[in-house]
């Protein structure tokens, strides 16, 4: 009996701390619950006129819902009590193509490169239908091109350089008309080039370079008629340059070296009248260099060493006046070294 005082203290000890432990916890939930309510772009800061923006909250709360996912613990400023104009990387707009006074303003580019992101690209982010920028270069990025890319109707520049993506180049890349720049180069992409990246009637650049690519080069490629640089170096492509390619007459870069291609160096090459830069070492080309590349004017550097070349090196090149520099190494070419490289006094 003596004992029974002190056992209903410890049970009344025992009671009291139990429901404060509880009354804790629940203030708690209700802090995180208050602050999940309120991280939401139709009742924060990020939209200035929230009533009049339904498609900018539907894009900032896209945002929201892939910011976790997408940091990888790096960290955005992304939240619903910034201005979203201030988010890193987001840049809103009047959406492309829609009429002038009735344009929506929505989040029209997505620039995050070079932020140490890491993991699979959010589906979430295709949602952002209006995007014309999506740049995540350099970051390390995994898994296949995502196919939500496709239904971005309005991209001018896509760029996935720089990563660790895997998997083919998807052939609904030709749905993307008004696309201007193509970067997936530094990945590890295998398969072969999509013909139907001939169908892009306005792109500008295309750069392939430093993945698993094989295969033959598209002819389709020669429907690129606005094509100013293109770079499939370093990577497995077989076969010969098609003559489709000539059609490109507006390129000033080529890039096409560390391939396996074969076959001679066609004479067309010679009549692309912008051409400063031209790279088609370590291949397996054979054949003459073209007396015709003395017609490329504007030629800064040209590159054709370690292929299989024979005969002499033509003395047209002393035409180039503009060159830098060339390397014809490592072939099996023959004769005296034309006197006319004399005149090549900006090397």
């Amino acid at each position: 009996m003596t004992r029974l005082p002190s056992q209903l203290t410890a049970l009344r000890a025992f009671a009291i701390g139990t429901i404060f432990l509880l009354l804790g916890a629940s203030l708690a939930l209700q802090h995180v619950s208050a602050q999940s309510g309120s991280d939401t772009c139709a009742s924060g800061a990020a939209i200035e006129e929230p009533a009049t923006s339904p498609e900018l909250i539907s894009d900032c709360d896209t945002l929201l819902a892939a910011r976790d996912r997408l940091a990888g613990g790096v960290g955005l400023n992304w939240s619903a009590d910034t201005p979203i104009d201030e988010w890193d990387g987001i840049t809103v707009g009047e959406q492309r193509g829609a009429e002038e006074e009735d344009a929506p303003i929505r989040v029209i580019a997505l620039d995050l490169g070079a932020r140490g992101l890491s993991g699979r690209i959010p589906p979430e982010l295709g949602n952002l239908t209006a995007l014309q920028l999506l740049d995540l270069r350099n970051n390390r990025f995994t898994g296949t091109i995502p196919a939500w890319i496709g239904d971005l109707a309005d991209i001018v520049w896509l760029d996935l350089r720089g990563n660790e993506l895997t998997g083919t180049i998807p052939a609904w890349i030709g749905t993307l008309a008004n696309l201007k720049d193509l970067h997936l180069e530094y990945n590890l992409l295998t398969g072969e080039i999509p013909a139907e990246i001939g169908d892009l009637p306005e792109l500008l650049h295309i750069r392939l370079e430093f993945n698993r690519l094989a295969g033959p080069i598209p002819p389709e490629l020669g429907n690129l008629t606005k094509l100013i640089g293109i770079d499939l170096s370093d990577n497995q492509l077989n076969g010969a340059i098609p003559d489709e390619l000539a059609d490109l007459t507006d390129l000033t870069r080529i890039d096409l070296g560390g391939n396996r291609l074969t076959g001679p160096i066609p004479s067309w090459i010679g009549a692309f009248p912008r051409l400063f830069d031209l790279h088609l070492e370590r291949n397996q080309l054979e054949g003459e260099i073209p007396p015709e590349l003395g017609g490329l004017s504007n030629l800064l550097h040209v590159e054709l060493d370690h292929n299989r070349l024979t005969g002499e090196v033509p003395p047209e090149l002393g035409n180039l006046t503009e060159l830098l520099g060339f390397d014809f190494s490592n072939n099996q070419l023959s004769g005296p070294i034309p006197p006319e490289l004399g005149n090549l006094t900006e090397l």
